[in-house]
């Protein structure tokens, strides 16, 4: 017998901001990536040879402007003073968390559309 693991939802990930939930998010999508360093000699060869290097994360996030959103005016006020934010990405099978700068933090207000966000927040520092 076959036993099925649990899916992971995207509906029910959600992100807080300075532990409060973000009001109108709609899409989340966590990045990481490695730097690896090179240490090719000749006695590997022709074939390369890397070490684990630098690590980084970041996460962009889109949603809908919630009338009166608290969250939404905690991150208008951090991208306007460069105050860094702590992050949570969660749902009930897995939970990460680190420091953020916001990078990037257009909105849109399209014709006869919703008012949408999108944010890009850099990780500072180790993501738990």
């Amino acid at each position: 017998m076959i036993t099925m693991k649990p899916m992971h939802r995207g509906i029910k990930a959600i992100l807080y901001i300075n532990g409060e939930i973000l009001g109108g998010q709609q899409n989340a999508t966590l990045n990481r990536n490695m730097t690896p360093i090179d240490i090719t000699n000749k006695i590997n060869g022709e074939w390369r040879n890397s070490l684990s290097g630098v690590k980084q994360w970041s996460l962009i996030c889109s949603g809908m402007l919630v009338k009166n959103s608290h969250t939404f005016d905690l991150l208008e006020q951090a991208f306007n003073n460069g105050d860094k934010i702590t992050v949570k990405l969660s749902d009930e099978f897995a939970t990460y968390e680190g420091e953020a700068l916001i990078t990037n933090f257009p909105v849109s207000a399209l014709y006869n559309e919703n008012f949408v966000y999108n944010i890009t927040l850099r990780g500072i520092g180790e993501l738990k």
